[in-house]
């Protein structure tokens, strides 16, 4: 049952994901403030509510954040798996490395 105070379908804004650019009653689907795409129809490309922009702001950065300080992390702990698995290896079959 929707009331009154309910926003109806008409009333409803829709706002850009990337930089909050209102995208009600556009031609295109495109913003035209940042250029990035979006389809009505896509949660994951719109928001509702403007200051859901901070929280996509904050997760893009999030996830930049774990590319340059934990990737490199997790590439030093697999070299020293491999080297440790090799290591392992050279002492059953009597091969020394150091």
């Amino acid at each position: 049952m929707l009331l009154d105070s309910d926003p109806q379908p008409d009333d409803l804004k829709l706002y850009c994901r990337v930089c909050g650019y209102e995208l009600t009653n556009l031609t295109r689907s495109i913003c035209p403030e940042c250029g990035t795409e979006f389809d009505e129809e896509d949660a994951m490309s719109v928001v509702m509510d403007p200051q859901e922009v901070e929280t996509a702001e904050a997760d893009e950065l999030l996830r930049k954040i774990m590319v340059v300080f934990v990737s490199p992390l997790v590439l030093i702990f697999l070299l020293g798996v491999v080297f440790a698995i090799v290591f392992l290896i050279g002492k059953v079959v009597g091969f020394e490395l150091f």
